[in-house]
């Protein structure tokens, strides 16, 4: 299957209007042999309301092109847990390789809550011949000053991401130090391993 699109092959939790519509929760969810290109590449979020996202498994697939490869937005309000990124295959993007995020400021068009955590992430055999940014970040909420607003004090981790054979130019990423790579982390990132 090919395919072009804003957002490539995602699993998004809601099927109305975030606020007041029906939200679902995603599991069990397979994406094997695809061939895309075009925005956001193998994708969960950014709509990750509902109370969980797992068990989501991308496999088998080439980006040819897009802005992002493998991204987990997670700006709401579910756990999103136990999903796996595996014999990916990435020719060309123009951001990020990798974007795991729990950072609502990068949402600008609507309300996010940012309640979501990110845990237990495995990417697996993934091979592209470029060096761009691989983004792990998670959030305080320090910047929410209304003590009413459901996010106020809580803190979301990006809490175990574990990168099997991961190869940039051939070379296999063992540490967020190797000069094939470019590692973006902030303090609410924990667990990252290397195999």
């Amino acid at each position: 299957m090919a395919v072009k699109s804003d957002d490539l092959i995602d699993g998004q939790t809601y099927d109305t209007d975030p606020y007041t519509g029906t939200y679902m929760n995603v599991s069990n969810v397979v994406h094997r042999k695809i061939v895309c290109y075009g925005y956001g590449g193998c994708k969960i979020g950014t709509k990750t309301y509902g109370e969980y996202v797992t068990d989501v498994l991308f496999e088998d697939i080439d980006i040819l092109d897009g802005i992002r490869g493998l991204v987990i937005d997670g700006v709401d309000t579910a756990l999103i847990k136990n999903n796996v990124f595996k014999d990916i295959r990435i020719e060309k993007v123009s951001s990020l390789l990798v974007s795991i995020n729990i950072d609502v400021r990068d949402i600008f068009w609507r309300t996010a809550l940012g309640l979501c955590t990110i845990s237990n992430t495995l990417i697996s055999n993934v091979r592209c011949d470029l060096k761009k940014d691989i983004y792990l970040v998670g959030t305080d909420h320090s910047w929410i000053t209304n003590p009413e607003h459901p996010a106020y004090g809580s803190t979301n981790y990006v809490d175990g991401v574990y990168f099997y054979d991961l190869y940039i130019y051939e070379n296999k990423i063992t540490n967020f130090n190797d000069p094939n790579a470019s590692f973006k982390t902030n303090n609410y990132v924990r667990n990252i391993f290397f195999y």
